[in-house]
């Protein structure tokens, strides 16, 4: 799935003639993709984008797996293209790469070519802060997980088991995850038949909670229990309450 909001800000760098932008987010695959697209639409099918790893090399030749060499194969490019370099800021420790960086930088300029490091962190040496555009990738939005799941349980013919409520209970549950991780829960979870889809959301939760404590997060806490069960806080519950509407599916659905 193309992350509208990562195009854009890609745009940004390469609308500022950057021709070396740095992307960090972890779901390499919609990174992909993303970049994919606005391959297409800049050069109208003429160029496809050109992706290179420390293991494959270039996805054109499958060769060139020495960081260098590629960089130096990009620097003397002469035609119009994307190129895609991944896990490429796990060699910046070395001051050899960081100086071609550098040089590519100059070199491509003004040449329409435009190369994309892309990393699930940031890390990028200080001293490339002027040459290198950042982009952070955000997780995945209340619109785009909507659509996911939606598509998920359309392929899985569980719309008639699933509601549209549910469905929104579905997207918020799954909040703060990226589609790699919303994908693998979801398949687990009704990967058995006679499932209750209303029970399950309890263990969207419970996952959820797993998944986010390897990234060292503060400890999450579910939001299924009612107002009610909370003591105190009376002046927020009062707000929360005047303002419940704009957390339904109507509200979701109308933007």
């Amino acid at each position: 799935m193309i992350s509208q909001k990562l195009a854009r800000q890609i745009n940004k760098g390469m609308l500022s003639h950057y021709p070396v932008i740095y992307i960090a987010g972890r779901e390499e695959d919609r990174i992909q993709a993303t970049l994919a697209s606005l391959c297409k639409k800049k050069y109208d099918d003429k160029h496809s984008l050109i992706s290179w790893s420390l293991f494959q090399g270039f996805s054109d030749t499958n060769d060139m797996q020495e960081p260098l060499q590629a960089l130096k194969r990009i620097s003397t490019a002469q035609q119009p293209a994307m190129y895609l370099l991944k896990d490429f800021p796990a060699v910046l420790d070395d001051p050899a790469v960081i100086r071609a960086i550098r040089d590519l930088y100059y070199i491509l300029k003004n040449k329409n070519i435009y190369v994309f490091l892309t990393y699930p962190t940031i890390k990028l040496p200080e001293i490339l802060n002027d040459e290198v555009y950042l982009v952070e990738m955000a997780l995945p939005s209340e619109v785009e997980i909507h659509a996911y799941f939606q598509h998920f349980i359309e392929a899985k013919k569980l719309t008639d088991i699933i509601s549209t409520a549910m469905t929104h209970q579905y997207t918020i549950a799954l909040m703060g995850l990226t589609l790699n991780e919303i994908e693998h829960l979801l398949v687990r979870l009704f990967a058995l038949k006679n499932q209750n889809p209303e029970e399950l959301i309890a263990e969207v939760y419970q996952e959820k909670s797993q998944i986010l404590k390897k990234e060292n997060c503060l400890e999450f806490i579910s939001t299924q229990q009612s107002l009610e069960q909370i003591g105190g806080l009376n002046n927020l519950k009062e707000w929360v309450l005047q303002r419940k509407i704009l957390f339904t599916e109507e509200a979701f659905s109308s933007g």
